[in-house]
């Protein structure tokens, strides 16, 4: 009996193993085969400035009847960081990813970061602008560009960080006969909502228009993602510029984007808190946007279901101030005389297009920012930051030395501007000021 015994319980364990095999073998049939790559279609190096040695980049081109093919058979692109120091935020792995990009027809060089230290925002910009200025070939150089040989289109290439990708053509605004849109760069499988932050591009006719970005530095939202933002390029409200934005036309616009990026959270890991910015004109339109909450007649367009106020505002080195251009830069006043008319007998005219107009106590925070060297908009910004004041506004106002007319790329102000957007979105209070150690007595 003894010996049966032992024979039931032997058959009874080998039963069980053979079962416990068969259902590995059965969910590993059921699961989704992982994302396999094509093979490269170059591989090359990069000289990273931040790390100043060569980094391997490696292209993928999509399948021949892939969408997208544009003019002369260019394609959008992709650059994809990987391997940052900056956590991971998307989870969802790297393969899956491209494999997907690939199919919606994009071409994407991936840059092997090998983990290095500081590759992260802010530390991390000014290779992301450097990458901007290697996308197409430089016959000077003899640089075949980024994505040699494959052909290309540098006004819709995109910079993704590893686990981000991205939702293009959001329509933004759809009123008399026009169309605006924007796109979303987001973390995949995010383990929680990330905030947004949304950049008002001076450029009217390509939100991604290379030359615009290389040339003003204008390139802050991608270094973003490295510190888990997501990414949001919006139309500029104008298709065209003609020296005078159309105001308040513009700022109803901008905060329709503003709405529909909030609600985009249904589908996207996003939070509820959203950034604005700009950089030029496209900062006056931003502060006007931003500071004029609660001015029922200015929320036009889609999703009225959602908030227009922004919860935070970066405005780098634009007109704030129409009426004190006059005094401030006399030969750039004076191009407002036309179509604003007399500053006496029309002070309602040049106000009603200066966001310092709209500034009130309860107007979110604002990081004001320009170049010491940035001609009459240094007085302009320094006009805006005296009305926050006076109005009991939170502001933060920082000139960065020997910069010109471009968005900042000096450490220590992106470092502040970073612990402004990490406080008022994120929650997270900036870490105090280290003390400086007691003199010593005598």
């Amino acid at each position: 009996m003894a010996g049966q015994t032992h024979d039931r319980k032997d058959t009874n364990v080998k039963f069980s193993m053979s079962m416990m095999l068969i259902a590995m073998l059965l969910a590993g049939a059921c699961a989704p085969a992982a994302a396999e790559l094509p093979a490269p279609a170059a591989t090359g190096k990069w000289t990273s400035p931040l790390l100043k040695k060569e980094l391997v980049t490696t292209l993928y081109a999509p399948a021949d009847d892939a969408p997208q093919r544009g003019r002369r058979g260019r394609r959008p692109g992709i650059i994809y960081l990987k391997n940052l120091a900056a956590p991971r935020i998307g989870t969802d792995t790297d393969e899956a990813i491209i494999s997907d990009l690939l199919k919606e027809g994009y071409l994407v060089v991936t840059v092997d970061y090998q983990k290095a230290e500081k590759t992260i925002a802010p530390y991390i910009n000014f290779d992301l602008r450097v990458l901007r200025a290697r996308i197409g070939a430089d016959r000077k150089s003899k640089w075949p560009g980024l994505f040699a040989p494959k052909n290309v289109d540098g006004e819709h290439t995109y910079i993704l960080v590893e686990g981000y990708r991205i939702k293009r053509n959001v329509l933004y605004w759809d009123e008399g006969g026009q169309k605006f849109h924007l796109d979303l760069r987001y973390p995949s499988k995010a383990k929680k909502p990330v905030p947004a932050i949304i950049q008002n591009p001076v450029e009217n006719k390509n939100r991604a228009g290379n030359w615009v970005k290389y040339t003003f530095n204008e390139i802050l939202v991608d270094p973003a993602m490295t510190r888990g933002y997501a990414a949001v390029l919006m139309d500029n409200p104008l298709k065209s510029y003609k020296g005078v934005d159309p105001m308040p036309e513009v700022a109803m616009k901008i905060k329709s984007a503003v709405r529909t990026t909030r609600s985009l959270a249904k589908d996207y890991p996003l939070s509820d808190k959203v950034a604005l910015m700009g950089f030029s004109r496209g900062s006056g339109q931003a502060g006007l946007a931003g500071l004029s909450g609660g001015m029922k007649e200015l929320e036009k367009g889609l999703h009225l279901d959602q908030s227009s106020r922004p919860d935070a505002l970066l405005l780098h080195a634009g007109r704030m101030d129409h009426l004190f251009l006059l005094t401030d830069e006399p030969r750039v006043g004076k191009n407002y005389l036309g179509p604003f008319g007399d500053p006496k007998k029309n002070k309602k005219k040049w106000d009603e297009h200066s966001a310092i107009t709209y500034v009130t106590k309860d107007d979110p925070p604002t990081f004001l920012s320009v170049g010491a060297n940035d001609w009459y908009r240094v007085k302009q910004i320094a006009r805006m930051a005296a009305a926050m004041k006076e109005a009991g506004v939170e502001y933060h106002h920082e000139i960065s030395p020997r910069m010109g007319h471009m968005v900042t790329d000096n450490i220590g102000v992106l470092t502040k501007i970073f612990a402004f957007f990490d406080k008022h979105l994120k929650g997270i209070e900036p870490d105090p000021p280290a003390k400086k150690p007691d003199a010593a007595k005598p």
